[in-house]
């Protein structure tokens, strides 16, 4: 397979070849002087510039713009004239300047117009493959006997349209092809353009770096114009590929610029800026196009008073003053993209000593008398009736005119590539010298007579030197020059002017750099969108969500409306919520996680914590105290009198109330949780059923004295502590049953979202009064029978104390309920609720 790819390729480069050879027989009149007769094509096909030499390199330089009309449209001023007066200006700078280098060789040029148009230079470059001194086509590509008066390298092209089919035809004659501007990024392919080298970097460093200032300013929503041409198609192609790298920036509208439009396409051009207004959210614009294109775009903002977008530029027009031309309010704030470059020394010597009308000159520069012409809009002889763009100019040019005081010149720093190109093709030729002519002191030898383009290449390749600027130049591994570019910004700055006064003026200032291997580096302090507003707007589809809420995406990644999470869900990202695990809460304000929720006990530190236990511990030890006391005198009439043995039972259970505080304000655990379901109930039913069975004893006995004088039964003391032990037995069959059917243990239990206290079980629940329902019960009994008690003889008054006792206690049992049933989600108030009624039933 690869045998046979080689035989394709061979074959298809010997069919071109055979082509070329038969457009050049005599016999036929060239094609282009042809078309030029037909059509009226201005200007004139076969003009070139020639700078003599012992060795010649090509030069392609745009010297006219396109033009819809004609082929050629109007002379390009600074960014066509000025590369080409660079070359020359080079070319004489090795020659007398650098004796060292290509030592007794005279180093020339054939210089062509390419009309910023990729036709037109194909057909002009194959000029520089032509015999000039009538040899016949070589057999085959790699039998190259190349005449001294051929190019052996070439310089160009400008544009990289023009650049990507000039390197297709000569890499068939192993011609190197160096440009200064062309920085498609489809150029850096060796395998179709092998020998192509530029001394620009491509526009793939481009995009980076434009990606590099969007992410600076956290724009996240663009649109994206691009020219009709592989400058541009590769230049989309690479921005939607980088565009994968970048999660929340997206692309509202991509949209393309016709090339060679001219002002038939101003509707579309229009049309064109309709579709960018659509999108008034996406303000930042991408415009990867050259000077006419993107001057039209620009033409067509103005019509439409469209000043709001923020233009970031290729170097494809990237301070060029044609585009900002009449347009500079609708370009205010454009930041723009160029390669690193310095003035040249002695070049606005050079360029603004030039004349018009200067023989040796305009052979090396034939479109300077037209370059003047137009500079000074003047006429020299009759030469404006020979192009269809001077013919209206009527002065007379009076050969006074100076470039150096019209204040028109300024010197295209860009033009440093030039220099750079042909410097490299001229150390290469040195090395390439010094390799076929070993021992020769000076001048060409036979080995220099047919140049060998492969081992030219090589050196190419490998060539590093100082340029004109002091600045290193070299070739990166793919023929590319390193990414070192400067940041521009188009604003209004105050200059001086020659009488010393000051003036607003547009101009491009510079504002950041981005040097191979570094980062980005900008000088906010510099840079403005507008004269009144120096921040730049944002560029986006939606706003940031606000603290909490989750992005619900559109159409687009960029585009969303903003939703909030449940109160138990979590942010999992910027998309989606996600429900917290069990028993853990979302971390407020952000929701960026889950924590465990905090479990609430009862602060035993708590100020009413702390009153109900001093209160409760006081209640026991006076409660010990009259237990002694009972002890010490327990056969004193007054306290046998009392029912001494029920007042023990009374006592225990008074003890057991005020015990019930320390259970409720402790931590809850197995032995505390067992302690509160069996002491609670079991504390009232002790005090209730003593208390009932005394009452009772004194209803019986004087109900008993109404009817007959024999004594009631069973008021023994012994019968009083068997009934009391009977009511209370009651109880603890009622507290086993319930241990069966709600063993005790402590747990978790949540009254709220995000709430969880640690109690006993049923604490707040309907089944935790089931231990004093039975007590309550028999409260019942005693309140009965203190009500039937209330009128006996003054001596018997215990019973009207205790009728006291258990109305109060009612009372206080019919306030606990509804503040214990209420408060089920305040664990304190319950539980300090429970602790007061307790210590106020057994006080």
């Amino acid at each position: 397979d690869r045998g046979a790819g080689s035989i394709r390729i061979f074959t298809a480069e010997m069919a071109s070849l055979v082509m070329l050879c038969l457009l050049f027989l005599p016999t036929l009149p060239p094609r282009i002087a042809r078309g030029a007769e037909f059509r009226g094509v201005w200007p004139q096909s076969d003009l070139k510039g020639v700078y003599e030499g012992d060795i010649s390199l090509g030069g392609i330089f745009m010297v006219h713009d396109r033009d819809d009309e004609h082929v050629c449209g109007k002379i390009f001023m600074d960014i066509g004239i000025q590369p080409l007066e660079m070359m020359i200006y080079t070319l004489d700078y090795i020659n007398n300047h650098m004796p060292d280098l290509l030592p007794g060789i005279r180093l020339g040029g054939v210089l062509i117009d390419d009309c910023d148009r990729d036709t037109v230079g194909v057909e002009r470059s194959l000029q520089f493959v032509k015999s000039l001194n009538g040899e016949q086509c070589p057999a085959s590509s790699s039998d190259q006997s190349r005449n001294s008066s051929n190019a052996v390298g070439v310089v160009g092209a400008a544009s990289s349209v023009v650049s990507i089919q000039v390197a297709s035809l000569l890499r068939l004659f192993k011609i190197p092809l160096v440009s200064y501007w062309s920085t498609s990024s489809e150029l850096s392919n060796r395998e179709r353009f092998d020998y192509f080298r530029r001394t620009v970097p491509s526009d793939e460093a481009q995009v980076d770096i434009m990606f590099s200032i969007i992410n600076f300013f956290n724009w996240t929503y663009i649109q994206v114009v691009y020219e009709d041409s592989n400058y541009g198609l590769k230049a989309s192609n690479y921005i939607t590929e980088k565009l994968k790298e970048f999660e929340s920036l997206c692309i509202a509208k991509q949209l393309v610029l016709p090339r060679d439009g001219g002002r038939g396409n101003s509707d579309r051009y229009s049309h064109i800026l309709d579709q960018l207004l659509k999108f008034d959210d996406a303000s930042v614009v991408i415009v990867f196009a050259s000077n006419e294109e993107a001057k039209m775009l620009l033409d067509a903002a103005r019509v439409k008073n469209a000043s709001n977008f923020v233009w970031l530029g290729s170097d494809g027009w990237s301070g060029n003053v044609k585009v900002s031309q009449g347009n500079e309010r609708f370009l205010e704030g454009a930041i723009t993209i160029q390669p690193v470059s310095k003035r040249t020394p002695g070049f606005d010597d050079y360029f603004t000593s030039l004349r018009p009308m200067n023989a040796s000159h305009l052979k090396m520069n034939p479109w300077f008398n037209e370059y003047w012409m137009t500079r000074f809009n003047c006429t020299i002889g009759d030469l404006h009736l020979k192009s269809p763009f001077l013919y209206n100019y009527k002065r007379r040019c009076t050969m006074q005119e100076s470039l150096a005081s019209s204040g028109n010149y300024q010197q295209n720093t860009q033009i440093q590539y030039v220099s750079d190109a042909v410097l490299a093709l001229a150390y290469a030729l040195h090395a390439l010298w010094r390799e076929k002519c070993p021992g020769v002191a000076s001048g060409l030898c036979a080995g220099m007579r047919h140049v060998d383009g492969e081992r030219l290449l090589s050196h190419l390749q490998n060539a590093t030197f100082q340029g004109l600027n002091n600045n290193t130049v070299y070739f990166e591994p793919n023929g590319d020059a390193p990414p070192n570019y400067k940041i521009l910004n188009f604003q209004r700055v105050t200059s001086r002017d020659e009488s010393g006064g000051s003036r607003d003026e547009w101009a491009y200032v510079k504002v950041g750099t981005v040097l191979a291997g570094e980062d980005l580096q900008l000088d906010l302090g510099r840079m403005a969108w507008r004269e009144d507003r120096r921040e730049y707007p944002l560029s986006r589809c939606s706003a940031p969500c606000p603290t909490g809420q989750v992005k619900r995406l559109q159409t687009m990644i960029c585009c969303w409306l903003c939703q909030e999470c449940k109160p138990d869900q979590y942010l999992k990202n910027d998309t989606h919520c996600e429900t917290c695990p069990d028993r853990q809460m979302p971390v407020l304000p952000h929701r960026l996680g889950c924590v465990d929720i905090p479990i609430e006990s009862v602060d035993f530190f708590n100020v009413y914590t702390l009153l109900s236990v001093c209160f409760a511990t006081a209640g026991m030890l006076a409660t010990t105290f009259v237990v002694a006391v009972y002890v010490k005198y327990s056969e004193a009439p007054a306290i046998k009198a009392s029912a001494r043995e029920l007042c023990y039972i009374l006592l225990a259970g008074v003890f057991l109330s005020y015990l019930v505080v320390f259970l409720l304000v402790l931590k809850p655990s197995l032995t505390v949780c067992l302690g509160q379901k069996a002491v609670i109930g079991f504390a009232f039913s002790l005090m209730y059923s003593s208390l009932l069975v005394k009452t009772n004893r004194i209803a019986r006995i004087f109900d008993s004295a109404n009817v007959k004088a024999t004594r009631p039964q069973l008021i023994s003391p012994q019968s009083q502590v068997m009934i009391t032990g009977i009511l209370n037995g009651a109880e603890v069959l009622v507290i086993v049953m319930w241990f069966m059917m709600s063993p005790p243990t402590a747990e978790l239990f949540s009254p709220a979202s995000f709430r969880l206290q640690l109690i006993c079980t049923d604490f707040n629940h309907v089944s935790f009064v089931t231990s004093a329902t039975y007590p309550l019960l028999l409260l019942a009994c005693c309140t009965y029978y203190a009500v039937k008690t209330r009128k006996i003889p003054e001596a018997f008054n215990e019973s009207k104390h205790i009728g006291l006792t258990v109305y109060t206690t009612c009372v206080v049992w019919a306030a606990f309920f509804p503040i214990f049933f209420m408060s089920a989600d305040n664990l304190e108030i319950r539980t300090i609720t429970l602790s007061v009624t307790s210590m106020v039933s057994g006080t």
